[in-house]
C-alpha cells in the first residue's frame, strides 16, 4: 500500500486497515494490520513523511506492505477502520506489488525413478502416438495428427515469449514435447499390456494468453481412471480471464517462458493412485468444452510403473571374483548352493574389459564394454541365451532376483511387441511365479526411444535396458528365462547380459520323522559266571523314513532276523564269519539302527541288551 496517511480527511486520531484472509468456509486464516496514530489534523505533521509513497521507509503507512498466509486461503479482503468509524481515513493511495502462492500439489519436474518419454531423439514433426513410439511403456492416442516438437525449429505451433524481436518457436520446451497440428487436443495415454502406474505427471506450456473462445473461466483436468473405467485421481488447473481474446494478466502468466511454474503457461499436471491404466487431458470453460487457448503444447511426460517390489535375497552369485570369460555354469561356480545351466558358453563379464558383449552407452565416442555392470554378469558368449537356474540338493528358494542389462536398443528381428519372462517353478514343475518385461517398438533395427531406454548406462532402473526381474513364492525349485515377441519365440536383441542373480533360501524345516523300531530278544544266558547270551536281532524302518542307513552293535552291521552272541568281557573282541557277526565279547553293547526319508533326512534308535544276572 503506497502513500497512506498524509492526508486525515476523517480527522481521526487512531487508524487501522487489515488484511484478512479467509478459507472456502468463511473462516478466518490470517490477519496483517497496519495500526497508527495521528494528531487529529487533516495533515498530521508526523505523517507529511512516513505517509507519503516516496519519503516513507518500509512498514511506515505510505509504503506498507501486508502479507497474510496459511492453508486454504479462498478470498482476501482489505478493512479499513478508524475511531472515527469504518472506511479509509485517507482516500488518496494506491496498492501495488501483489503477489501470491497458489495451494499447487508439490510436484517434482521429473518424479523420482520414474520412466518419462523420449521425445527429444525422435526428429521435430515426427507422430508420437501409438504403443512404443516415445517410450517402449506408453502408448500416446489422439487425433491422428500430434507431432513432436522441439524449442527454436519447426513445426510451429506457438510463439515465446510475447515479444515480437524475442519471439522462439515453441520456447520453453527443453527436451522435446509434442502438440495436435491440427490443433483438434484430443489427448490419452495408456500402457503396454497388463502395465499400471500409480504416478503419472504431464507438463503443459504456453496455454491462456490467447483465448480464442472469449471465455471467461477456463478449466484443464488430467484425469486418471483403472482398467474398470473407475476415477483414480485428477489434476485440475483453473484460472479466469477478463474474456478478451488476449488477456492483459495472462499475456505473461499463460506464457511458456514468463510464467511462473504453476501458473498457466507452465503447468504440471500430477495425478497418483495405485492401478491408474488410461489416463485423459480434458478441456472445458464457460462457454463449453474444448481448449480455450489452440496453441500450446505438452511435455514432460512421466510416469512411476507399478512393477512388482524387488527383494535382493540374502544370497547372491559372485561374478567379481572370477576372471573374465571363465564359465559360470554348474553348481557352486558362482554360489555354493546355486546351478547356473545353459549351451555350455555362458561366461564371466566385467565393465570395460573383454570379452565384448555389449556396448554402453550409445555414443560411439563414451562407449564402454558391457559398459554398466557394476560386480561382475554373465552372458552367452555365442548368444544362444538359454539360461536356467537351480539349487543344491534338497534346497529351495522363496525369492529369486536377477539383473537384465542393455535389453532392446537393438532390434536384429524388427519385431515391435518384445517380451521376456523370469518364470519359477516348484519341484513337481507347477509354475509358482512370473515376473514379465513387456515392451514396444517401431519394428525398426535400432528404435528411437530404445537407444536410450534400451541401454545398460542410459536407461533409468525400470526401463528394458536395466531391468530387475523379481519371483517369489514357496518351494522353487527351478528359474527359467523365457523370450518371445510378436515374431515367435527367442530374443529380439541379441546383445544383452545378465547381473546382480540372488536369491533367499527357504528355512530348511527338519521334517517330524517316525524312528525306526530296533529289539535285542535273549534266545538263551550265557552260564554263571560268566554274563551275556544269545540274542535275535529285529528292526524295521518306518514309514516316514523307509531308508535303511545302517543296523550296527558296537559299530559291527548286523541284518534283520540273525542271531548274536554277545558277552560281557574287559576287552573288546568280535568273531565275524562270512560278513556276519557271530560272536561279540565287550565291556558294554549299543545297538544303533538309523533310517532316512527321501530327501536324506535321517533318524536313528538306540538300545542296550538286557543280560540276566546269574
Amino acid at each position: 500500500m503506497l502513500d497512506y496517511g498524509d492526508l486525515n480527511e476523517a480527522f481521526a486520531t487512531e487508524h487501522e486497515v487489515s488484511l484478512v484472509a479467509f478459507d472456502a468456509t468463511g473462516s478466518i486464516v490470517d490477519i496483517d494490520t497496519l495500526a497508527f496514530s495521528s494528531d487529529g489534523s487533516i495533515t498530521p505533521e508526523d505523517l507529511i513523511l512516513a505517509g507519503d509513497a516516496l519519503s516513507a521507509e518500509p512498514g511506515q503507512p505510505g509504503n506498507y506492505t501486508f502479507n497474510v498466509e496459511g492453508a486454504g486461503i479462498a478470498s482476501v479482503e482489505l478493512q479499513f477502520s478508524s475511531n472515527v468509524g469504518t472506511g479509509p481515513t485517507d482516500p488518496n493511495f494506491a496498492l501495488a506489488v501483489l503477489c501470491f502462492d497458489p495451494d499447487l500439489p508439490d510436484i517434482p519436474d521429473t518424479p523420482i525413478a520414474s520412466q518419462c518419454a523420449y521425445f527429444d531423439v525422435l526428429e521435430p514433426g515426427s507422430p508420437v502416438e501409438g504403443l512404443g513410439t516415445v517410450h517402449p511403456y506408453l502408448n500416446i492416442s489422439s487425433t491422428g495428427n500430434a507431432i513432436v516438437l522441439a524449442e527454436g525449429v519447426d513445426p510451429f505451433i506457438y510463439g515465446a515469449p510475447n515479444i515480437p524481436e524475442d519471439m522462439i518457436t515453441n520456447g520453453g520446451i527443453v527436451d522435446g514435447g509434442f502438440a495436435d497440428a491440427e490443433k483438434l487436443h484430443e489427448y490419452s495415454f495408456s500402457f503396454s499390456p497388463g502395465l499400471t502406474v500409480n504416478l503419472f505427471s504431464l507438463q503443459m506450456l504456453d496455454y491462456g494468453d490467447l483465448n480464442e473462445a472469449f471465455a471467461t473461466e477456463h478449466e484443464v483436468t488430467l484425469v486418471a481412471y483403472d482398467s474398470g473405467g473407475n476415477l483414480v485421481g485428477s489434476d485440475t488447473l483453473a484460472f479466469s480471464s477478463d474474456g478478451t481474446i488476449t488477456p492483459p494478466a495472462l499475456v505473461i502468466t499463460g506464457d511458456a517462458l514468463t510464467a511462473a511454474p504453476g501458473e498457466p503457461g507452465n503447468y504440471v499436471f500430477s495425478v497418483a493412485g495405485n492401478n491408474i491404466s488410461q489416463l485423459e487431458l480434458q478441456f472445458s470453460s464457460d462457454v463449453g468444452s474444448g481448449p480455450t487457448d489452440p496453441n500450446f503444447a505438452l511435455a514432460v511426460l512421466c510416469f512411476e510403473p507399478e512393477f512388482p517390489e524387488s527383494t535382493p535375497g540374502s544370497q547372491c552369485a559372485d561374478f567379481a571374483t572370477l576372471e573374465p570369460g571363465s564359465p559360470v555354469e554348474g553348481l557352486g561356480t558362482v554360489h555354493p548352493d546355486l546351478n547356473i545351466i545353459t549351451t555350455g558358453n555362458a561366461i564371466v563379464l566385467a565393465e570395460g574389459v573383454d570379452p565384448f558383449i555389449y556396448g554402453a552407452p550409445n555414443i560411439p565416442e563414451e562407449m564402454i564394454t558391457n559398459g554398466g555392470i557394476v560386480e561382475g554378469g554373465f552372458a552367452d558368449a555365442e548368444q544362444l541365451h538359454d539360461y536356467s537356474f537351480s539349487f543344491a540338493p534338497g534346497l529351495t528358494v522363496e525369492e529369486f532376483s536377477l539383473q537384465l542389462l542393455d535389453y532392446g536398443d537393438l532390434n536384429t528381428v524388427f519385431a515391435t511387441e518384445h517380451e521376456v519372462s523370469l518364470v519359477a517353478y516348484d519341484g513337481s514343475g507347477n509354475v509358482v511365479d512370473t515376473n514379465v518385461l513387456a515392451f514396444s517398438s517401431d519394428g525398426t533395427i535400432t528404435p528411437p526411444p530404445l537407444v536410450l531406454a534400451g541401454d545398460a548406462i542410459s536407461s533409468v532402473p525400470g526401463e528394458p535396458g536395466n531391468y530387475v526381474f523379481s519371483v517369489a513364492g514357496n518351494g522353487i525349485e527351478r528359474i527359467e528365462l523365457e523370450f518371445s515377441s510378436n515374431l515367435g519365440s527367442g530374443f529380439t536383441d541379441p546383445n544383452f547380459a545378465l547381473a546382480l542373480l540372488c536369491f533367499e533360501p527357504e528355512e530348511q524345516i527338519e521334517p517330524e520323522l517316525d524312528p525306526p523300531t530296533a529289539d535285542l530278544t535273549l534266545l538263551r544266558s550265557k552260564r554263571a559266571p560268566e554274563i551275556g547270551g544269545k540274542f535275535l536281532v529285529e528292526y524295521a524302518c518306518s514309514a516316514t523314513a523307509p531308508n535303511l542307513v545302517s543296523a550296527t552293535i558296537n559299530g559291527y552291521d548286523v541284518v534283520n532276523g540273525q542271531e548274536v552272541n554277545l558277552v560281557v568281557r574287559e576287552n573288546e573282541s568280535a568273531r565275524v564269519i562270512d560278513d556276519m557277526l557271530i560272536w561279540l565279547f565287550a565291556p558294554d553293547f549299543s545297538f544303533d539302527v538309523t533310517c532316512a526319508d527321501d530327501n536324506g533326512n535321517e533318524v536313528s534308535t538306540t538300545i542296550v541288551p538286557e543280560f540276566e544276572t546269574p
